[in-house]
């Protein structure tokens, strides 16, 4: 274990990872093929890119994951190459592909992200339990979205269990699942501006106006409030 957290476990659930492909284009022509010059196929989702951040810093952690198909056995060699202690559940139909398209003539960013496979109710059970028992009183990592199937709540609920537990969960998600984690009292949330816009409802064109909401939520008894805004992060700690 890491002389960061020595005696702390970090686990890390993601229910949704993906195949990210990137393309980078000249220019994108309206019902005409566009050449792509290169392309990268990694392991996606914020579960996997928090895993992968955590291992560069030296931190032993742990991933659970879910993965369907053969886009799931390309994501799950791809992850062996770059992360450690990965649990992998594996259910029926296809991981998703999210695609990104660089087109380099304007320096525009496109993406399209596909929503997910559903997760059987037994596998996803099996999944959560097993991450909050490893969690125990270590730090519960909750991220990224959910599949269709999967209630809003779903992350409201595990933040409760991950409390009840002596653990401190974070949420890195956004709409409805990240305003009801909310309301369960994390130990750390990590919206970015755009997300806290969302679940407020109005706009913050300022840095005070992010942190007057940030500690609007601490009121709520989240320890921790990271909002992101155009590569800066702004902090509100309590």
């Amino acid at each position: 274990m890491s002389q960061i957290f020595p005696s702390t476990h970090i686990t890390t659930l993601c229910l949704n990872p993906a195949l990210d492909v990137t393309y980078h284009v000249s220019k994108l022509i309206p019902e005409q093929k566009s050449r792509s010059d290169a392309a990268r196929h990694d392991p996606g989702g914020n579960g996997i890119n928090i895993g992968r951040a955590l291992k560069r810093m030296q931190v032993d952690a742990h991933t659970f994951c879910i993965v369907a198909g053969d886009v799931g056995q390309l994501l799950q060699r791809l992850l062996e190459q770059q992360l450690d202690n990965v649990y992998y559940e594996h259910v029926d139909g296809e991981t998703r592909i999210n695609s990104t398209i660089i087109e380099l003539d304007t320096q525009t960013q496109y993406q399209v992200t596909d929503a997910g496979t559903a997760i059987p109710q037994t596998q996803l059970n099996r999944v959560i339990d097993d991450f909050i028992s490893l969690t125990g009183q270590g730090f519960g990592i909750i991220t990224g979205s959910c599949q269709p199937n999967i209630s809003h709540d779903l992350y409201a609920k595990l933040v409760e269990r991950v409390n009840v537990g002596g653990g401190k969960a974070v949420i890195d998600t956004h709409g409805d699942a990240l305003k009801l984690a909310i309301a369960a009292k994390p130990f750390l949330i990590k919206p970015n501006r755009y997300e806290l816009e969302t679940i407020i409802g109005r706009e913050l064109p300022s840095i005070t106006d992010v942190a007057t909401e940030a500690r609007k939520i601490q009121q709520n008894h989240v320890t921790h409030v990271c909002v992101v805004r155009r590569r800066r992060r702004y902090f509100s700690e309590s």
